[in-house]
């Protein structure tokens, strides 16, 4: 595997702080990763800027930066979700011998950290990894439908958002979105959203298909157990929601 020097020494400099679990100077820093002390001066200050790192002005060390924090919450936030989820996810793949899929936000994207195959073995766009814009698909709709408004504003500008107030409205008073051939052609797909302790939306599960395989009876008797599994996710992570 081809290694990038730049990115190992931005790493060395930071699992050197991290490791040492106190302020050190530039010197330090210097003969602990071996790196020359120009490239580590220059890297601080480009950490510093992203604040990754701080430094003290007294001292003129270095320690870790709030960012790593923010980042750090948003990988174990995931990985709960993820963790959580993946048994729900594989009860309900069997039950509804549908595709299940769940994803969370990643700025103004939503990106899928799970996918469990039903018998069918839907083959689709939602594999692990990939990103849609919100607003796109089931799943991200249901998360994003369920999202305030400054968040959505966030996201899309005021008159962009006027064309889904409708949609939008639909999603948070049936519980559920829905995704008719707007990722692939020839797939169905429908959406929950999943809440956090803090009851706000953290993800979104969905369930796919091939369009018309599935009777009427057999979609809503899907569609209650998605809703179902979304309310045994929330509920484990702390959710008290009702809706």
């Amino acid at each position: 595997m081809k290694r990038l020097n730049s990115a190992e020494n931005v790493i060395k400099i930071l699992f050197t702080l991290r490791d040492e679990n106190e302020p050190l100077g530039l010197t330090e820093i210097t003969n602990k990763t071996k790196i020359s002390k120009s490239t580590v001066y220059n890297i601080l200050n480009t950490l510093i800027y992203y604040n990754l790192i701080k430094k003290d002005k007294m001292s003129k060390k270095y320690s870790l930066g709030v960012s790593l924090l923010s980042l750090s919450a948003s990988v174990i936030g995931s990985l709960d979700i993820r963790n959580i989820a993946k048994p729900y996810m594989q009860s309900l793949a069997k039950e509804t011998k549908s595709t299940v899929t769940l994803g969370i936000r990643n700025g103004n994207q939503f990106t899928f950290i799970e996918r469990i195959d039903g018998v069918r073995n839907v083959r689709f766009f939602c594999d692990i990894g990939k990103d849609v814009k919100l607003f796109k698909g089931a799943a991200s709709k249901a998360y994003f439908a369920n999202l305030n408004e400054i968040d959505q504003m966030e996201v899309y500008k005021e008159d962009e958002l006027e064309k889904y107030k409708e949609e939008i409205e639909e999603i948070r008073n049936r519980g559920y979105s829905i995704s008719n051939e707007e990722v692939d052609k020839g797939v169905i797909a429908y959406g929950a959203p999943i809440f956090n302790h803090d009851n706000e939306v953290a993800g979104a599960i969905a369930i796919a298909n091939i369009v018309g395989v599935l009777s009427e009876d057999k979609l809503r008797d899907n569609i209650e157990k998605l809703l179902k599994t979304a309310k045994q996710i929330s509920n484990e992570l702390g959710s008290f929601n009702d809706n």
